[in-house]
């Protein structure tokens, strides 16, 4: 009895199971013979298909995840992996081996891996740190350096800064001077300083916790805390991209993350519209050079045009805005 004949006897079902089957076989081993270059060593303890994901919790030990991956360079090498889920990550913890990724081929480690909390709340992967490499990450970080980061741009905002350290020095002052707020939480304190410099040097708004008028900024805070608590959380279609972790949303992070980032754009959206007509009531002459924050910076740099994959100049500026 010939081949052909076994296939009449088997229905329809059975038949499509088996070419599956025949198929994945194929693939497998087609994969395993194909050449690929050899992959640094993966530590022990994997499981299939969920990987390592449970290898750093149920170790009953408490110490900092970089003590833990320090032990592992010790036992398998400057270079090695581990998988959360279906990606493969490396750690590198040499000086050689951090150079040879981000300086000698930091073009090949310039892309950023998919993640969810990048699409709902980074402006679709569009904040510096999470877009891929490309002219749009390129011309971003260019402008970010020069005119964020540049020495003439730090020299020009001094005056803020020094004002806004002495500003925060005068109120610790006269809370321990008084004899009811003498305790003064530090950790809070030098939080709110930071904030209050970011705040200025970006959008040029004037935070002091506890000052008239700042419920705006107050709800921006709180909507940021959000968005780092989110972007931290284990979510199961950044271990196994599969669509139907998004589209069913188990966890209930895909709605989390819409709402923190429509309280986010919104409030991002009410300041840019603020540069916009500011910048409108001046004159060509005197609005020449007188960007006073970052947002003015880009409104000046970039036209009310699509600067690149489609996305708008207030997107590209609120998305910029955000990476600090």
């Amino acid at each position: 009895m010939d081949f052909d004949h076994y296939l009449l006897l088997l229905s329809p079902i059975e038949a499509i199971a088996g070419l599956v089957t025949l198929a994945f076989l194929f693939y497998f081993v087609w994969a395993k013979r194909s050449s690929k270059p050899p992959l640094p060593p993966e530590i022990a303890g994997g499981w299939p298909v969920i990987g390592h994901l449970f290898y750093f919790d149920n170790d009953g030990d408490d110490r900092p995840l970089a003590r833990k991956l320090s032990d592992l360079a010790d036992k398998y090498g400057p270079i090695f992996t581990f998988r959360l889920g279906l990606p493969r990550v490396l750690v590198v913890s040499s000086y050689d081996a951090v150079k040879d990724c981000y300086s000698t081929n930091d073009a090949v480690f310039a892309n950023r891996p998919a993640c969810l909390y990048g699409e709902y709340l980074g402006y679709n992967n569009s904040m510096l740190f999470l877009a891929n490499y490309g002219p749009y990450w390129r011309n971003m970080r260019k402008m970010v350096i020069q005119e964020v980061l540049s020495n003439s741009r730090l020299e020009k905002l001094k005056q803020i800064r020094l004002s806004k350290v002495q500003s925060s020095i005068n109120q610790l002052y006269s809370r321990v001077q008084n004899g009811e707020n003498s305790i003064v939480n530090l950790t809070d304190w030098l939080e709110e300083l930071t904030f209050g410099l970011i705040m200025k040097m970006i959008a040029g708004k004037n935070y002091q916790s506890g000052g008239e008028g700042d419920e705006e900024v107050e709800r921006f805070k709180e909507a940021f805390r959000n968005f780092l608590t989110l972007s931290m959380e284990f979510v199961l279609w950044d271990a196994f991209p599969i669509p139907l972790f998004k589209w069913v949303d188990f966890q209930g992070h895909v709605k989390s993350m819409k709402k923190t980032f429509k309280d986010i754009d919104s409030i991002f959206q009410k300041w840019l519209e603020e540069h916009i007509k500011q910048r409108e009531t001046l004159t060509e002459a005197n609005g020449a050079g007188n960007e006073r924050d970052f947002m003015d910076v880009m409104l000046s740099k970039m036209s009310n045009e699509q600067f690149h994959q489609g996305l708008s100049r207030d997107t590209i500026i609120k998305a910029t805005t955000s990476t600090f």
